[in-house]
């Protein structure tokens, strides 16, 4: 049992600072994934943006606390990342597409035809077979 700056004994203290430095490279890859695509779809994906940002500070108050002792800098980063959690999910619920509503993807230099809804495509391929209600 290894013992923590802060003088806590904690089971397995260097595999769990090796899992939350994996999560931070995950939140850090995830974010940066997010602002990527975030131009292209006119920054509709705030709330991924939010939830990279949220795994980043989650990941760096665990690794605060479990490496350098800074309980109480470690709690505020917590605190900081469950404000973000909340306003993710926030943003999440207002940005969501109406129903039926085709999600258009724009990347710059690039021409995408927006696809046709569904009961378009059925209507058309109902008169184009012959196909008839049973």
């Amino acid at each position: 049992m290894a013992t923590a700056a802060t003088g806590l004994v904690i089971p397995g203290l260097d595999f769990w600072i090796v899992c939350w430095y994996a999560i931070l490279a995950l939140g850090l890859i995830g974010l940066a994934g997010s602002l990527l695509w975030a131009p292209g779809l006119r920054w509709r994906n705030l709330d991924e943006i939010l939830r990279g940002i949220g795994t980043v500070a989650v990941s760096l108050g665990m690794l605060v606390v479990l490496n350098w002792g800074m309980v109480e800098l470690g709690e505020a980063l917590l605190a900081v990342a469950v404000g973000i959690f909340a306003s993710a999910y926030n943003v999440s619920q207002r940005i969501r597409p109406r129903r039926g509503a085709p999600l258009r993807l724009h990347l710059p230099g690039t021409l995408l035809a927006e696809r046709p809804r569904l009961d378009t495509q059925v209507l058309a391929m109902s008169r184009r077979y012959g196909a008839r209600g049973r």
